[in-house]
C-alpha cells in the first residue's frame, strides 16, 4: 500500500484565512492537476475553490457552480493557457449526473481541477490528485488537511512530466490571433476536428480559403462565436434555433439561421448562414481576442476526410496557410449541422450530437 503524504494540516477562522490558505497551495499546482475537497455544508470548499482561483492569477469573479455543476475559466500559468474547472456536485442525483459530465474530458494535463463534494464520485476521482478536508473544531474554527492519496515519490515523478500539446501557449495564441486579424489564415484543433479559419468579413481571406480548401464557391461555410449577440447581429434566431441553441451551445452543433443582410455570409452572399458556438473556452477566447467571429471550417481538403490529430493533416494544406497550431481535438468528430430555417428543422449531417430528423438530405460536408 502506497505511503499517503501529508502536505499541510492547518486551522482557519475566517474566509479570508481559508483563501490564503488556497492560495499559497495554488502556487505548488500545474496543469493536470486535480483537487478534491471533502466536508459538510458551510465549511467553506467553495471559499477555497476561491483562494485557489486567486492563487492561480484568475481575476474573473468565481461564481459557486451548484445549479449548473461546471464552470471553465481560461487562465495563463507559467507561460502556458490552461483551464480551471470548478465542479460542485451537491445537487448530482444519481451516477447518471456525473457520467454526463463527461469527467475525463476534463482530467487532462492542460487543466486544473477543484471538485465540491468529490466523495459523491470516488470511483471516477483520478488516482493522483490532492486531497483537501475541511472539519470543525468549534463554533470559529475549521481544520484543513491537505494530503494526496498516493506516494510522494509519485508526485516528485510526476513533476517531470510532458504539458500536453493539445493546449495553446501564449506564443501560439497571440500569433493566431495577430494572424487572423491582418487577414491570414490559421489552422488549430477545435473541441471536434482540425478546423482553418479567417476573419468571417474579410472577403480577400474568405476567398483564400476557398482556393486552399478547394471548396466549390456555392457551398458556404460555417462561422465561430464567441457570444450569442454575435449570432444576433448577423442573423434572425428563429424558435427552433433559440431552442437549439439554449440546449447544445456550446458544443458540437451547427445552427443554420437566415442571415440579417448579405454581409452575415459574405463568401457567397446567402440568405441563410450557419453558426457554431465551440465548447471549447480557449477558441471562444480567441474570437473574443480577435474581436470578430471566424470562419470554422474543418481544415482538409475538398473530398478529403477531416481529421482531429495535427500528424494527419494534409501538409499541402499546413503549407498553404499562415499558420498551422499543433494539438489533439477532443471529440474526433464533426459538428451535427442543423437547417432551423424551417419547420421543421432538417437535420443536414449528422455529426458529434446526435438529433433525428423527419426530413433528411444530402449530408453537408464544410463544417466543423
Amino acid at each position: 500500500m502506497e505511503a499517503k503524504a501529508t502536505l499541510d494540516v492547518v486551522k482557519t477562522n475566517s474566509p479570508s484565512q481559508t483563501q490564503q490558505i488556497a492560495k499559497r497551495l495554488a502556487k505548488e499546482l500545474r496543469g493536470g492537476d486535480v483537487i478534491a475537497l471533502y466536508g459538510n455544508l458551510g465549511l467553506g470548499k467553495t471559499v477555497f475553490a476561491q483562494g485557489i482561483a486567486r492563487g492561480l492569477g484568475i481575476k474573473r469573479r468565481i461564481l459557486s457552480p451548484t445549479f449548473v455543476f461546471l464552470r471553465s475559466y481560461p487562465f495563463v500559468l507559467k507561460r502556458a493557457w490552461l483551464i480551471f474547472h470548478h465542479l460542485d456536485l451537491y445537487r448530482g442525483k444519481s451516477k447518471n449526473d456525473y457520467v454526463n459530465l463527461g469527467l475525463e474530458e476534463l482530467f487532462l494535463p492542460n487543466s486544473i481541477v477543484v471538485i465540491e463534494w468529490a466523495e459523491k464520485i470516488k470511483n471516477f476521482l483520478p488516482k493522483k490528485r490532492i486531497d483537501v478536508k475541511l472539519r470543525i473544531i468549534d463554533d470559529d474554527t475549521r481544520s484543513i488537511k491537505i494530503f494526496t492519496p498516493y506516494s510522494s515519490s509519485d508526485r516528485a515523478k510526476q513533476g517531470n512530466r510532458e504539458v500536453s500539446k493539445s493546449k495553446f501557449s501564449i506564443n501560439s495564441n497571440n500569433k493566431a490571433v495577430n494572424v487572423l486579424k491582418s487577414g491570414g489564415i490559421v489552422i488549430f484543433p477545435t473541441d471536434t476536428v482540425y478546423g482553418i479559419s479567417c476573419r468571417f468579413d474579410n472577403q480577400k481571406a474568405i476567398k483564400r480559403l476557398y482556393q486552399i480548401k478547394g471548396t466549390p464557391q456555392n457551398q458556404p461555410f460555417p462561422i465561430l462565436v464567441s457570444k450569442i449577440d454575435q449570432v444576433k447581429s448577423l442573423a434572425i434566431i428563429t424558435k427552433i434555433g433559440q431552442q437549439l441553441i439554449n440546449k447544445y451551445w456550446p458544443g458540437a452543433i451547427t445552427i443554420i439561421l437566415p442571415s440579417r443582410h448579405s454581409s452575415a455570409a459574405p463568401q457567397n452572399n446567402t440568405i441563410k448562414v450557419g453558426f457554431r458556438m465551440p465548447d471549447s473556452d480557449l477558441i471562444r477566447f480567441l474570437i473574443d481576442r480577435v474581436g470578430v467571429p471566424i470562419i470554422g471550417t474543418s481544415a482538409n481538403i475538398h473530398g478529403q476526410k477531416p481529421v482531429s490529430s495535427f500528424a494527419d493533416l494534409d501538409p499541402k494544406i499546413i503549407k498553404l496557410a499562415d499558420l498551422a497550431i499543433s494539438g489533439e481535438c477532443q471529440k474526433g468528430v464533426e459538428s451535427t449541422v442543423v437547417d432551423a430555417t424551417c419547420t421543421p428543422p432538417k437535420v443536414l449531417r449528422q455529426g458529434a450530437v446526435k438529433l433525428m430528423s423527419l426530413n433528411p438530405v444530402i449530408p453537408a460536408k464544410a463544417g466543423i
